[in-house]
């Protein structure tokens, strides 16, 4: 299992935050937990238009590709989010907030599937820690608080990545 940091940061605030700031503190995580393979969002709309999740997923993309292969860097491999085209298609019918982030602009078709029914409890609780995020959650993934996790993770079974190289 993966690991996960919540940190002290208010809502909405990396806005303010210069780029260099943010980069430090994703080196200082990399160097904690000495990764071998890291999962972000993607660094083109943020996965459905959330633009501090672009934001980090920029600068995560921006540490790899600098330091990937120098000595002392943990980080053999990073992952995107992405969706598949006619998930994408099911995304802007179901939700309103997706249809109106998301626009006209494309993911990368994914390379990689993987199977998360196993971690749906885990993927749950963490992302119900992000309170200012639940409205969302609510609309892009309806009855997602409603099913019991081991359905809800049965028929949501995959989430999609592509390697960046």
């Amino acid at each position: 299992m993966g690991n996960q940091e919540i940190l002290d940061f208010p809502d909405s605030c990396i806005k303010n935050l210069s780029p260099d700031s943010m980069k430090k503190v994703i080196r200082e995580k990399i160097i904690r937990y000495l990764p071998t393979i890291l999962f972000t969002y993607d660094d083109l709309i943020g996965l459905y238009g959330h633009p501090y999740h672009r934001l980090i997923a920029q600068y995560t993309k921006e540490i790899f590709l600098a330091e990937r292969g120098k000595n002392g860097f943990s980080v053999k491999k990073l992952y995107q989010v992405t969706l598949p085209k006619p998930m994408i298609e099911i995304a802007k019918r179901i939700s309103a907030s997706f249809k109106r982030n998301f626009g006209n602009a494309t993911l990368p078709t994914p390379t990689v599937a993987v199977k998360i029914t196993e971690v749906g409890d885990f993927k749950k609780q963490a992302m119900l820690l992000h309170v200012s995020q639940r409205p969302i959650f609510n609309d892009m993934q309806p009855y997602f608080d409603k099913i019991p996790v081991w359905i809800y993770y049965r028929i949501f079974d995959k989430e999609y990545f592509i390697e960046v190289k």
